[in-house]
């Protein structure tokens, strides 16, 4: 390494590097000095052309590769002289607990004996003169095989003072360890479980779900057991021998109880400053509710709950219970009641039990006692889409809604947010979890971002460029913070106030609309629209004919059209001539095999079919693979029953890909099982385009990844999640893929309920949403392209086959 003299000053550009592990987590949030981080440079000068010069720039510990060798061309200036030229670029670092940090570099060379190189470095905004230029020895290595040599240094560059810091846990590093800072594990499975609050002094108690736990930060960082942590149960005690069963969030009252939602059994427990626990309401089962309607209010120690998601402390002492479509209230008496909703589902505005809610998420309570909640991905009758909404229950339990967004892909600001807290000032903060931002939502309606730069990652920094991941529940701090749990339950971050409060300190993720195809036409290929008829219509046209939750559907070598009539336990065929029959089943759930007339199956799901013509038959209840051979007998496929199969597809050789929960499967013709994609999200959809290709979808981070995998095993991504303006283009649930022939990939997205076209040149469009069904539920499920090039796409709700034709000269 090299060291620079500046002005008689050595200054050692840092033989060692400290920590950046400690920048954040080992301050008291909401206090702090500013912090430095070392920078190693690297100066390449080709060996052919000395003119030739490129940066390269990397955290200590980090790859010079990530960002590469950054070309600089010497074309910015010369010296007052003329001896010297000059270039300049920025870099912007990764670092490894902190948001990327700017980098300037200027590089000297004499014009007339170029091997003569001298060097200047800053920060971003800071001063030339502080280091100086130097004279430069690119002498500490040379790569033959890219024909540079490079010289090495060091920097120091001044971080500024963090908006948003990790208080404790280590980024997507899930466990049970009591530490400080980010030695300390949490693991609250699935993401969204961990429940937190602040108490009086600013220490932070977590609901840590999966460990059993409560757990407490101090100011410093140091996170200790306070109850719990002894596996699951429902015992009461003494808090280190106490027992919980998924603690998923907490309350504090204001002389230090806490208050724990108990969901895995749906009780609320208390643990007392003197560390007792106790059981406060609940049934004393350990028996789970599964019915709704079984809910009971009612004396605290009989009452029975439902789905319990989290809980919030009024100013009164009560405490509010959120399910999934209710509100309930535990009084300082010990008596529960209904609030508001009830076990119906739906999106109505009204007073108590006359209101509905669909998947409620959060809850907070204001000073005065109004309740504010939360409900993500909730379905409006009359808009024909899903919805991000806010809603206010008032001191008389008269529910209004304050804020309605449709979902990122209908141009909505909010994305599947988690969690939310209301400030003193009425502001209501959220976490915008999918866009992996902090936003406010204002008395007046507007939404700005508060904290995140819409990164994924886990870089502390600034209100705009620090990063989260799926952020989730939040809590204000007694002096102002507003307390985070991020990176999936394994993180507490604090976002600190500047001296005006909580502002808008980032850029709201700006959402954008798909833009739709000219000149499609959409007609009914298949099924009447009615579920009521049974195997109605067989012998005859197949828009007579009754389906009964059509699904997965196929072309078999000939044309034909297959049909998975769910509902019916029926394999159906639509023949070229547009005449369907049942081909196999109909009689009945069940699994046995045979000839196809005397046959059962039970939901088949999906249908495939190799170039022999064999069908192969996905069953959704036991995801059961069947076999119907050319001659119609139907067997069940040895060792092919296996868990969270979501598809079918076949491949040229004749073996059977099923794409299931972390990677896809392959069953090659001698029944040999083997992995073909493993450490994926959940893929759901599947298809084999002629040359041997494996497209397929990933569910990854609220929404769907296309990739393909080429016959020589190559893997790519071909359409991201998201697309870098707030918009998800696939829901993590696509059903349907379906390959053209001029290369384009079609699919079916009943989640977003729209059918998208990927063309060659990567342009994507949408071809039809719900509306094509002439109902607000239309249910795009699975596609197949036939020969002629029209589209045939199974709805699932309105139990029929749609034929969709583009006119690709429309618009033109």
């Amino acid at each position: 390494m090299t060291a620079i003299s500046t002005r008689g000053l050595l200054i050692a550009l840092i033989a060692t590097a400290v920590g950046l592990g400690a920048l954040a987590s080992a301050q008291p949030y909401g206090s702090g000095e500013p912090n430095t981080t070392p920078i190693e440079l690297r100066v390449w000068q080709s060996l052919d052309d000395p003119t030739d010069i490129a940066i390269g720039a990397r955290a200590p510990g980090g790859a010079w590769g990530e960002l590469g060798m950054v070309c600089l061309r010497l074309d910015d200036g010369f010296t007052a002289g003329g001896h010297y030229r000059y270039g300049q670029t920025a870099l912007e670092v990764p670092l490894m607990d902190f948001a990327p940090v700017g980098v300037e570099v200027r590089v000297w060379q004499a014009i007339n004996v170029p091997h003569v190189i001298y060097v200047s470095a800053r920060g971003v905004g800071g001063s030339w003169d502080l280091l100086g230029t130097f004279r430069f020895r690119l002498d500490h290595g040379v790569r033959p095989d890219l024909g540079y040599r490079f010289g090495d240094m060091r920097i120091e560059v001044e971080l500024p003072e963090p908006q948003v810091i990790t208080l404790a846990g280590s980024a997507g590093e899930r466990g049970y360890v009591d530490g400080v800072g980010r030695d300390a594990r949490f693991r609250s499975t699935p993401p969204g479980a961990m429940g937190l609050d602040v108490d009086a002094e600013g220490n932070v108690i977590v609901a840590d779900y999966s460990n059993d736990a409560i757990r407490r930060i101090a100011r410093d960082g140091t996170v200790t057991t306070i109850a719990g942590g002894n596996g699951s149960g429902l015992r009461d005690g003494p808090a280190d021998v106490a027992q919980f069963a998924g603690p998923t969030d907490v309350a504090v009252a204001p002389d230090g109880t806490i208050y724990v939602a108990q969901a895995r059994n749906d009780h609320i427990r208390k643990i007392t400053p003197d560390g007792v626990v106790t059981t406060v309401a609940g049934n004393g089962s350990l028996e789970v509710n599964l019915d709704p309607a079984r809910a009971r209010d009612g004396p605290a120690g009989e009452a029975i709950f439902f789905q319990m998601k989290a809980i919030a402390l009024g100013p009164d002492g009560d405490l509010y219970i959120l399910e999934n479509s209710r509100i309930r209230r535990l009084s300082p008496s010990g008596w529960v009641s209904t609030v508001a909703g009830g076990p119906r589902v739906g999106f109505v505005d009204g007073r108590g039990p006359s209101a509905r809610f669909g998947s409620l998420t959060d809850i907070a309570v204001d000073a005065r006692g109004a309740l504010y909640v939360l409900e993500s991905n909730i379905w409006v009758s009359g808009r024909a889409d899903w919805y991000e909404i806010v809603r206010k229950i008032d001191a008389n339990g008269v529910v209004r809604t304050l804020f309605r967004d449709p979902l990122p892909h209908a141009g909505g600001r909010l994305a599947y947010p988690e969690a939310l807290t209301v400030g003193p000032g009425g502001d209501i903060y959220i976490s915008n979890t999918a866009h992996n931002q902090i936003v406010r939502l204002t008395p007046a309606g507007e939404v700005n971002a508060v904290a995140g730069s819409a990164e994924v990652g886990s870089g502390d920094g600034q209100y705009g460029t620090a990063e989260f991941s799926r952020p989730g529940a939040l809590a204000l701090a007694p002096d102002g913070a507003l307390i985070v749990a991020d990176q999936e339950g394994t993180v507490v971050r604090a976002i600190l106030p500047g001296p005006d409060g909580l502002r808008t300190g980032a850029q709201l993720v700006e959402v954008g609309v798909l833009p739709r195809l000219e000149g499609v036409r959409v007609t009914r290929f298949a099924g009447s629209g009615s579920s009521l008829g049974g195997l109605r219509g067989d012998g005859g046209p197949a828009d007579k004919a009754y389906f009964r939750g059509v699904r997965g559907i196929a072309l078999d070598p000939a044309g034909n059209v297959l049909v998975a009539d769910d509902g019916n336990h029926a394999v159906r065929r639509i023949s070229t001539d547009g005449t369907i029959s049942t081909l196999a089943g109909g009689n009945g759930e069940g699994v046995r095999d045979g000839p196809r007339d005397l046959a059962q199956f039970t939901r088949p799901l999906r249908v495939a079919v190799d170039a022999e013509g064999v069908i192969y038959v996905l069953e959704d209840a036991y995801r059961r693979v069947r076999r119907i051979a050319p001659d119609g007998t139907v067997s069940t496929l040895a060792g092919a029953q296996m868990t969270n199969i979501r598809s079918i597809a076949t491949e040229p050789d004749g073996s059977l890909l099923f794409p299931r929960a972390g990677g896809i499967l392959r069953r090659a013709p001698d029944g040999s099982i083997s992995t073909l994609v493993a450490g994926s999200g959940a893929v759901s959809a599947i298809a084999v385009d002629g040359e041997g290709s494996v497209f397929y979808t990933v569910d990854e981070h609220f929404a769907g990844t296309l990739k393909v995998l080429s016959p020589t095993g190559e893997a790519s991504t071909v359409l991201d999640a998201w697309s870098g303006t707030g918009r998800a283009q696939l829901s993590p649930s696509v059903t349907g893929i379906a390959i053209a022939p001029d290369g384009s990939v079609y699919l079916a997205d009943p989640g977003f309920g729209r059918v998208l076209r990927l063309d060659r040149s990567g342009a994507l469009a949408i071809v039809a949403d719900r509306a094509f069904a002439g109902s607000q539920r239309g249910s795009p499920n699975s596609i197949v392209v036939p020969p002629e090039g029209d589209l045939l796409v199974s709805d699932a709700w309105q139990h029929v086959i749609w034929k969709i034709t583009i006119d690709e000269d429309a618009g033109r």
